[in-house]
């Protein structure tokens, strides 16, 4: 005859764990969208002696699922992959970037263009 104490090491762990006993579930932790370029509060200057085309700002995010469409001050300027980089032309004043993935996540930076 077998102590109970050999039973249980010789029982599967869904045998050993208690009918009340919550099932661990491992769940990847989603990472918040994030704008990464530019920096909120940034300051760009526009170069007077760079042809305008050679003067844009990559806009980029982090945590974004499938394409991210980007605005700026509201307009839509373009949408990129999840990892690609979008080019917005340099204008000046101060302006909100907008990025939003497919999933609805919202990121914003404030930056100044003088």
């Amino acid at each position: 005859m077998r102590e109970e104490g050999s039973l249980r090491a010789d029982a599967t762990s869904a045998e050993r764990r208690p009918a009340s006993a919550p099932r661990t579930i491992r769940i990847a932790a989603r990472r918040a969208l994030t704008v990464t370029s530019p920096p909120d509060g940034g300051t760009y200057l526009i170069d007077p002696t760079l042809r305008t085309e050679f003067q844009t700002l990559p806009l980029r995010t982090l945590g974004a699922r499938g394409r991210v469409e980007w605005r700026v001050d509201d307009e839509p300027v373009g949408s990129a992959a999840a990892d690609g980089v979008l080019h917005w032309p340099l204008t000046r004043g101060k302006h909100e970037i907008i990025a939003r993935d497919v999933s609805g996540q919202l990121a914003r930076a404030s930056i100044v263009v003088k």
